[in-house]
């Protein structure tokens, strides 16, 4: 860079330089900029040849409450920099980058979103160029207010009742959501190892009919260890409904 120093210097001078309107860090030094550094031409003469204090900068912007970084320019390079310098201070990117997923008008949109939600101020007049109108909104709040009327005597209204008598809701309409265990149930035969009949005890109101789903032999067997009143009955299996000897 040392050749372009003096055309450089030269350039400058040839230019009316101003006192900033905005608060201003100079890289160079790392701190604020006054107005005689922004205006002297060997200030902008030593930014290309002499170290670049972002890190000393970014201290310093940091310093003032509600401070909000963004990153003017592609990607977010600066804006990761900048996080490894300080913490607790948002970044905001502008622009996509060369792997970004978002598109450039994408990510503006999503800047000036974090922006509003953070209290920077926007003017929407000029980030839309088209025009909008107000939709106007429902003359009433949707609350969810209990219009039940209330009975003069406790007497008047049947008592609730007991919350186990209520069918459980699949669905969770009016209801807890029941476990997926209890939303459908197939017919069983369960052995009931407490009827008289499952220890061979008498039916003293009469003869003891039995229904035996299986085959011949567990039916001959239990024939011929039943009393002569008692009736067995045999289910089987088969193609079409039918009335056999022994059963169906």
């Amino acid at each position: 860079m040392d050749p372009a120093l003096e055309p450089f210097l030269e350039r400058l001078h040839q230019v009316q330089l101003n006192a900033p309107e905005i608060d201003i860090v100079s890289n160079l030094t790392g701190t604020w900029m006054t107005a005689e550094e922004a205006m002297a031409p060997s200030q902008w003469v030593n930014h290309l040849r002499h170290p670049v204090l972002f890190g000393d900068g970014v201290q310093t912007i940091s310093k003032r409450p509600s401070t909000l970084l963004l990153e003017v320019g592609p990607g977010q390079t600066l804006c990761k920099i900048a996080e490894r310098q300080v913490k607790d201070v948002p970044t905001v990117q502008t622009m996509a980058g060369r792997v970004d997923r978002y598109s450039d008008n994408e990510n503006l949109t999503r800047a000036i979103a974090e922006l509003w939600r953070r209290g920077v101020p926007i003017r929407w007049s000029e980030t839309h160029q088209q025009t909008f109108q107000r939709v106007p909104l429902p003359t009433y709040p949707f609350e969810r207010t209990t219009h039940y009327i209330e009975p003069s005597h406790p007497s008047d209204v049947a008592a609730d009742p007991p919350a186990s008598s209520l069918p459980s809701s699949p669905a969770g309409n009016g209801g807890d959501r029941a476990s997926m265990d209890e939303w459908f149930h197939i017919p069983t035969w369960r052995l009931d190892s407490s009827s008289k009949h499952a220890r061979g005890h008498r039916n003293d109101s009469g003869p003891v009919r039995r229904v035996v789903f299986g085959n011949q032999a567990l039916c001959d067997l239990l024939v011929a260890r039943a009393d002569e009143d008692d009736q067995t009955i045999l289910v089987t299996a088969g193609h079409t409904f039918d009335q056999t000897k022994s059963g169906f």
